[in-house]
C-alpha cells in the first residue's frame, strides 16, 4: 500500500475541565486536569496510521520531556518518526485546551513547531512520489506548510491540506492542492466568501485548480465541491464527549481511505464516521478510532 506524509505540529495538549468559564481576573477549581499528546499535525497522522496505512510524520520537538512523551506515543500508533527532529534552545509545543459544555477552547505556543525549517521538510519528503499522499496545516509557521506543499507536487504526490488556524494562504501554495479540507471560517478567511455564498465559494477556488473542496460544517456533516457539484452529507446523531480530535481525525482517515481505494464519495463517508466516534470518547490521539473500529461500529 502507498504511503501517507504529513508535515505538520505536535504539541503538548494541557486539558482543563470545567462546567464554568473564568471571568476576568477570576480563579476556579476545574472538575478535571490531564495531558494529551495532541498537535493538528500528529493527531494527523495517528489518525492515519490507526487505518493501518504506513505514515510518516515531519516535525519539530524540543529537547524536553514533552518531546520524548509525544515521538514515543507516536512510535506506540506505528507513526515513522524518522523525521521528527529534537531542536535545541525551544521548548515542545503546548496547547492549553479548555473543555467547556462539550466543546473546546484552545491557547497555542508554537515552540519548536516554529523552528521547522526548508531542509527539515527536503529530507522528510527525499522519498515521497507520485503513489503517496502528503497533507499539511497551519501550525507550523505559513512559509513551511506552503513550502511542503509546492515541493510535495513538484514530486507529483496527491496533496490534501487543511488550512487550520486559519491565515491566508499564497496562490502559489493552493494551486499545489488537490484537496482542500476545511471549515466554515477557515473558508472564509481563505476565500472571503461565507457558507452561503457557494457558488463564489467554488468559482474561487476551482479558478486555483483545486479539485476538490470540503467544508467541514461540525454537527452539520460537510459539503463537497468540485467543478460538477455540490453534495451535501450528514453527520452522525451522537451525544459528544469530547470534540478535541474530531477535526483531524476527519482529514487523516480521509486521507487512509483515500490512498486505500482512490474514491472521494467513500472516503467522505468513512472519515465523517471516524471523527464521530472519535467525540465519544476524551482525549485527542487515544481517541482517534482503529481501522476495526470504525468498521464494526453501528452509530446513526
Amino acid at each position: 500500500m502507498n504511503s501517507v506524509y504529513v508535515l505538520g505540529s505536535l504539541n503538548a495538549d494541557l486539558v482543563f475541565k470545567s462546567n464554568v468559564l473564568p471571568k476576568s481576573g477570576e480563579t476556579l477549581s476545574g472538575e478535571d486536569f490531564f495531558i494529551n499528546e495532541g498537535g493538528k499535525g500528529a493527531n494527523q497522522a495517528v489518525a492515519v496510521s490507526k487505518q493501518d496505512v504506513k505514515t510518516y510524520m515531519i516535525g519539530a520537538v524540543g529537547n524536553d520531556t514533552f518531546a520524548s512523551q509525544l515521538i514515543n506515543t507516536l512510535k506506540s500508533y506505528n507513526v515513522d518518526t524518522t523525521y521528527v527532529y529534537k531542536k535545541d534552545n525551544v521548548s515542545t509545543g503546548v496547547a492549553g485546551i479548555l473543555l467547556y459544555n462539550h466543546d473546546n477552547r484552545i491557547l497555542l505556543h508554537g515552540g519548536a513547531n516554529l523552528s521547522l525549517n526548508e531542509n527539515d521538510v527536503d529530507k522528510g519528503l527525499n522519498n515521497i512520489d507520485n503513489d503517496d499522499i502528503f497533507i499539511t496545516q497551519l501550525e507550523n509557521k505559513i512559509e513551511i506548510a506552503e513550502y511542503g506543499l509546492i515541493k510535495a507536487k513538484e514530486k507529483n504526490a496527491f496533496t490534501i491540506f487543511n488550512p487550520a488556524p486559519a491565515k491566508k494562504v499564497s496562490d502559489k501554495a493552493l494551486k499545489c492542492v488537490d484537496v482542500l479540507i476545511l471549515n466554515e471560517s477557515e473558508c472564509e478567511t481563505i476565500s472571503g466568501y461565507n457558507i452561503k455564498q457557494i457558488e463564489e465559494i467554488k468559482k474561487y477556488f476551482l479558478s486555483l485548480n483545486i479539485s476538490h473542496i470540503i467544508i467541514t460544517l461540525g454537527s452539520k456533516g460537510c459539503l463537497y465541491i468540485n467543478k460538477d457539484k455540490s453534495v451535501k452529507y450528514d453527520a452522525y446523531h451522537i451525544d459528544a464527549i469530547d470534540t478535541t480530535a474530531a477535526g483531524d481525525t476527519f482529514v487523516g482517515c480521509f486521507a487512509a481511505k483515500y490512498v486505500e481505494n482512490k474514491n472521494i464519495h467513500e472516503s467522505i463517508l468513512y472519515a465523517i464516521k471516524a471523527s464521530a466516534l472519535t467525540c465519544l470518547k476524551s482525549g485527542a490521539q487515544k481517541s482517534i478510532p482503529t481501522k476495526k473500529e470504525v468498521k464494526e461500529a453501528n452509530i446513526n
